[in-house]
């Protein structure tokens, strides 16, 4: 967490209830208290589930009762802020119905080229398995060519023959992954915006978000 002016990095350690949560509000208040509504923004990132009490919390800090200042974001609400100020949010977003739709369509069509995954691509909650795995490659910024990168330095190691290798056999997981992957952005580019990827196109759009420049941040409420 990021403390007052120039402190750099800072972090607040102590185990559930020892009050890291009431220093962070109490730092964000004291900060608007002592200078007012002008200065650098003061942001309070916390879980999605956690942004209305936190910020009700806030205000009852304030003896004015509010503050264009501060703002209790969540990652996700972060994102949208610095994809608004570049136009980055313009497109819609793919719904979760919307992207099992495509996910389904894009399996039936490359079915015939598929050798790894052909026989579970028939079978029930495949899709929804592929649009969870899809997921958690963006939440670790893998894309087709990370993906394929992966996938030629393990047949590089690879010393055993490809029905009894292991590394092999996941670098033809691998490869297949990144075909269908790549498939789903097609499908997507220019038409809609994958929530997915809001995290990583929002820190490529960071430095052009001016509302932002020079911000105080505070983390709390993650577990993870």
């Amino acid at each position: 967490m990021s403390g007052s002016r120039g402190e750099g990095l800072r972090f607040i350690l102590g185990r559930a209830g020892s009050g890291k949560t009431h220093l962070c509000l109490r730092e964000v208040a004291e900060t608007i208290i002592a200078e007012g509504e002008e200065g650098y923004p003061l942001i309070l990132l916390v879980p999605e589930q956690a942004t209305y009490q936190m910020e009700r919390a806030l205000l009852a800090r304030l003896p004015a009762g509010g503050t264009a200042r501060a703002r209790v974001l969540s990652f996700r609400r972060l994102a949208y802020h610095v994809l608004n100020q570049g136009g980055g949010a313009a497109r819609p977003a793919i719904g979760e119905l919307g992207k099992r739709l495509v996910l389904q369509a894009i399996l039936l069509r490359s079915a015939p080229a598929l050798t790894v995954y052909r026989s579970a691509a028939r079978k029930a909650g495949f899709v929804d398995h592929l649009a969870r795995t899809f997921a958690e490659l963006r939440a670790h910024r893998l894309g087709p060519d990370e993906l394929g990168t992966i996938a030629d330095e393990l047949e590089r190691e690879a010393t055993g023959e490809a029905f009894n290798d292991p590394d092999l056999r996941l670098a033809a997981k691998l490869r297949e992954l990144a075909r269908l992957l790549a498939a789903f952005e097609e499908h997507l580019a220019g038409r809609f915006s994958d929530p997915d990827r809001h995290l990583e196109r929002a820190v490529e759009g960071l430095p052009a978000a001016t509302e932002l420049r020079g911000a105080c941040v505070w983390v709390d409420g993650f577990i993870g």
